[in-house]
């Protein structure tokens, strides 16, 4: 993003992040009973309107635990940008970082919304999910890249 400060860039990937989920969701919502959905992709994919309790992919079956993850994944990133931690890393870990720290909000924002997550990409062979989930398995995946990689500050460590 030329022209926007290093200490903005993962403030505004986080921000499209939560906005983009919510604004999918609440399409969902609108458009579709819980249950209901429609076949995209030619049938290789669907749209299904699902409320999880749990977490990513519904792995746990309440929500103290993802509940308790998101806010400390936003109070770690909170702190980690403030001390500059988030830039030093690199572009990769700053993206990644920026993905979770969306997709955590966009996540946060359902539960305290409606007391539960809204899912609604269905593989069939997969868990139902939504684009915050997404985010955060980009995103994490590029912090682990960015933490392989030994890069910090743009030099090897």
């Amino acid at each position: 993003m030329p022209g926007v400060s290093v200490r903005v860039r993962p403030g505004l990937i986080a921000a499209a992040v939560v906005a983009i989920d919510q604004v999918t969701k609440a399409f969902v919502e609108r458009s579709m009973p819980g249950g209901g959905g429609f076949a995209v992709l030619g049938g290789a994919a669907h749209i299904t309107h699902v409320r999880n309790p749990g977490s990513a992919f519904g792995i746990f079956g309440t929500a103290t635990v993802p509940v308790l993850v998101s806010v400390l994944v936003v109070a770690w990133w909170v702190g980690a940008s403030l001390t500059g931690r988030v830039h030093r890393y690199g572009p990769a870990f700053e993206a990644g970082s920026a993905l979770v720290l969306g997709g955590a909000i966009g996540n946060l924002i359902d539960r305290v919304r409606v007391g539960c997550v809204i899912d609604f990409i269905d593989f069939h062979f997969w868990p139902v999910f939504n684009l915050a989930d997404a985010a955060i398995t980009a995103g994490a995946l590029l912090v682990v890249y960015a933490m392989v990689r030994g890069k910090t500050g743009g030099r090897s460590g």
